[in-house]
């Protein structure tokens, strides 16, 4: 679920501003290959697309093990939700995004309201609904 709203708000923002709708894809292949990741192939962007997936499902996995061992995250999944999709978007956007082969560097850092947005209510709040058994309810 994480994976699917993340990616559908990157493409429809990106087609909404007349942009290639692939392009958010192709910038995380960026992350590893660097700005080549931009040629606009269709398998950059196939590529792309399996590693937000591999992330969206590995930032569920961190929220679901945090879970099995904080109480509180079982007990109130949607401030959790809300506060871990801020974690992930301060780690996505301060730390990882910097550290890739991509030619941005730590002072490029500027939060940004509709990115955090994002990764409250499309990253967070799904995977705190997900992982606690709520996420049945809204599906």
């Amino acid at each position: 679920m994480v994976g699917t709203l993340d990616g559908l708000y990157a493409f429809i923002s990106s087609a909404v501003r007349g942009r290639d709708p692939l392009n958010p894809f192709r910038a995380i292949t960026g992350g590893i290959i660097g700005p080549d990741a931009f040629d606009g192939s269709t398998a950059t962007a196939l590529a792309g697309i399996l590693l937000h997936f591999t992330v969206a499902t590995t930032v569920v996995l961190v929220f679901y093990l945090a879970s099995r061992r904080i109480p509180f995250i079982r007990r109130h999944p949607i401030p959790s939700g809300l506060l871990y999709g801020l974690l992930v978007y301060f780690v996505m956007y301060g730390l990882v995004i910097p550290l890739s082969a991509l030619p941005v560097s730590f002072s490029d850092f500027r939060p940004e309201l509709a990115p955090v947005v994002v990764h409250l209510f499309l990253v967070g709040l799904p995977a705190a609904l997900v992982v606690t058994g709520r996420g049945s309810r809204v599906a």
